[in-house]
């Protein structure tokens, strides 16, 4: 039954990971597009798109009347889209950090003396010019994409796709024992991990030469950002509005009676701990200062933490239920260790992605000067050294820690398998609800769900903001 429920989504991740290249390259040109409108546009639709929480853009198009009754092909290619535009940005990024090795000078260089080689020569140098060309970067997107569209499980369990991780998903929840679960997740979750291995191998031998690889071509950034702005409202716009058009009648007796403040609360404490333990650990991992040795063992560990991530939450899960079981680990079982552990390897390629774009992006030179200034007799030069140390050094790290406490926070899987039982999470039990039909006050409560993080997130980042500026004015005095 696996099997016959695997081919459907076999063939769809293979789909999604191949549109996936061509868009993901117009993406990362309108990442990098000179034009600062189009640039922050792509940027905040491409955020929006990767960070939306699953939850709230299944539970959307779950009941939506398109939807509702429709044929089973048309649903999968509904699914295929959503998962296409949520993990669009990725495909761009990828574009942008590893364009490859060869410049465009490389390739005007072979066409030149095309017609003067052998043909064994064209052969070398074709073959050379492809692996650490564009070619690998493009194999590379798909293999990423295709793994991680494989082993999606939200979306497809609110869409009714055919999905192999929902189908272990709830025969799991539902009394399967362990080790059938990990019989059946086996397979898939082996060819996974073997393809997430090729790709982290692939992206690090088309990584971009000192002197820079081919950037994509700036025609292709309208295509990006349109593509990007597209995803974003199918993915987060539409959603919200079609949530916010049931707030309104259960709103008062959703504030009045929200009753899920504890599993709040403790879902903000799993998503701060987990994000910031994965910020921490990609940070260290990235850092390419200290002895040739040293990045050798970095290389090595980053490897060893890109591939899990790539594996999804359910295989991760499972595995860490499975670790559970050995002796003297089982104690572990009543404390959040396991989650915060599982969910900081689940969220590990995003930050180790965010970390590799501030170093490209972050000069340390800025950084340097700002501790030279700093020490400075004078107040005013003093004060622009902390804005400079906060602008260039403190806030990129922050607002990367914020994306990856709420991508965190937005989980269902890991939090349901592994949450402790006095210590129940609020996407879980907001997800167990929606079995049972849709209610005004459950959408408030959803609602009030999703924004309480990016609130807390906002005062977080207004709180540090103004410690900023009274330990500016204490240097005053």
């Amino acid at each position: 039954m696996l099997s016959a429920l695997s081919c459907p989504g076999l063939v769809r991740a293979l789909l999604i990971g191949v549109a996936a290249v061509p868009l993901g390259y117009a993406g990362a040109a309108a990442l990098a597009s000179r034009c600062r409108t189009i640039r922050l546009a792509a940027w905040g639709a491409a955020v929006a798109c990767f960070f939306a929480p699953p939850l709230l853009t299944g539970y959307a198009y779950a009941n939506f009347t398109g939807l509702v009754g429709a044929p089973p092909a048309m649903c999968s290619l509904f699914y295929g889209l959503l998962v296409l535009a949520r993990l669009l940005p990725v495909a761009a990024v990828l574009w942008l950090m590893c364009p490859g090795q060869v410049s465009r000078e490389a390739w005007h260089m072979l066409r030149l003396v095309w017609p003067r080689l052998t043909r064994r020569a064209r052969l070398a140098h074709a073959r050379q010019l492809l692996f650490h060309g564009t070619a690998a970067t493009a194999a590379a997107v798909l293999g990423a994409v295709f793994v991680l569209s494989f082993t999606e499980f939200e979306l497809a369990s609110f869409l009714g796709a055919a999905q192999w991780t929902v189908t272990i998903f709830d025969a799991q929840v539902g009394g399967m024992s362990l080790a059938a679960s990990l019989r059946h997740v086996a397979v898939p979750g082996a060819a996974a991990g073997l393809l997430a291995g090729a790709v982290v191998l692939l992206l690090r031998s088309t990584r971009p030469a000192a002197t820079g690889g081919a950037l994509p071509r700036k025609g292709w950034a309208p295509v990006g950002l349109a593509g990007f702005l597209a995803g974003a409202l199918l993915v987060a716009v539409v959603p919200g509005v079609i949530v916010l058009r049931g707030v309104w009648p259960g709103a008062l007796t959703a504030l009045r009676g929200f009753g899920l403040q504890r599993e709040l609360v403790s879902s903000l404490l799993v998503a701060a701990a987990a994000g910031g333990l994965a910020c921490g650990v990609a940070r260290w991992v990235c850092n390419r200062s200290g002895r040739p040795e040293r990045q050798i063992f970095r290389a090595a560990g980053m490897i060893a933490l890109l591939v899990p991530g790539l594996l999804g939450g359910l295989v991760v899960g499972l595995a860490f239920l499975a670790m559970l079981q050995a002796p003297l680990m089982w104690m572990l079982r009543s404390t959040p260790l396991p989650l915060v552990a599982a969910a900081a390897l689940m969220v590990m390629p995003v930050a180790i992605l965010i970390q590799l774009l501030l170093q490209g992006r972050r000069g340390s030179a800025d950084v340097h000067l700002a501790r030279l200034l700093a020490a400075s007799p004078a107040a005013s030069v003093r004060r622009s050294a902390a804005s400079i140390s906060w602008v260039r050094g403190r806030r990129p790290l922050f607002l990367a820690g914020a994306l990856l406490v709420y991508q965190v926070f937005s989980d269902v899987t890991l939090a349901s398998l592994l949450a402790p039982i006095r210590m129940p999470l609020v996407m879980p039990r907001l997800y167990n609800f929606m079995h049972y039909g849709r209610s005004a006050v459950l959408t408030s409560s959803l609602l009030i769900s999703v924004v309480v993080p990016l609130a807390a997130l906002v005062l977080a980042a207004f709180t540090s903001r103004l410690w900023r500026a009274r330990h500016a004015a204490t240097l005053d005095s």
